[in-house]
């Protein structure tokens, strides 16, 4: 006999919700504004939405959970912990990403993306850490002011005065913790012009 396992009747993971959504929204806007064959197409986002969006848009991401694509995913840290948005805006013309995804729960992820793209933390100080009565750790993240000059925290906290070159197209509110909040940001970039003489 196969064992089977009983579904969960919580319904769908948070995640999983949002990044199916992101993706549907991706697709609408391609659909929408489709952008010439021959120009940038590539998503980035956290690695752990990578391979779903790559199924769902069909459109190539710069990281995902393979231990091929960690060029992809130290990139991804890279610009999400970066604070130089001129820097921000070469990188991404680079890759040819025409969208940005703002990580799930990006004031914790981006502890992850410091430590992978400087190992250090930049933006916080080291966390209080405790074992609650299941002996389950717990995190008190404790911030530094710099924490506000990275792309995720701009990225997330401020959608209406994105950095240079991005363009808020999409707020997800499905699947949101708060009812006023939302659960995803949808940017997409437009690089500058190139001069003439690199045509």
């Amino acid at each position: 006999a196969v064992p089977t396992w009983e579904r969960s009747k919580a319904g769908p993971r948070p995640l999983d919700l949002r990044t199916a959504i992101v993706a549907g929204r991706i697709v609408e806007y391609e659909q929408s504004q489709p952008a010439p064959a021959e120009d940038r197409r590539a998503i980035l986002c956290d690695d752990s939405e990578g391979s779903m969006l790559l199924y769902r848009t069909r459109l190539p991401i710069v990281a995902a959970p393979y231990h091929r694509t960690i060029d992809g995913i130290v990139e991804a840290a890279r610009f999400y912990a970066g604070r130089n948005e001129a820097l921000a805006g070469e990188q991404l013309d680079r890759l040819g990403v025409r969208y940005v995804i703002v990580p799930y729960r990006a004031h914790e992820q981006l502890m992850n993306f410091e430590r992978i793209a400087f190992d250090e933390l930049r933006s916080y100080d080291p966390p209080i850490e405790s074992i609650d009565a299941h002996g389950l750790l717990h995190l008190e993240l404790r911030y530094r002011p710099e924490i506000a000059k990275t792309m995720a925290y701009r990225l997330a906290m401020q959608p209406g005065a994105p950095p240079a070159g991005l363009e808020c197209i999409a707020v997800i509110r499905e699947g949101a913790q708060t009812t006023d909040g939302y659960s995803g940001l949808v940017y997409k970039f437009v690089p500058p012009p190139r001069p003439e003489s690199e045509f």
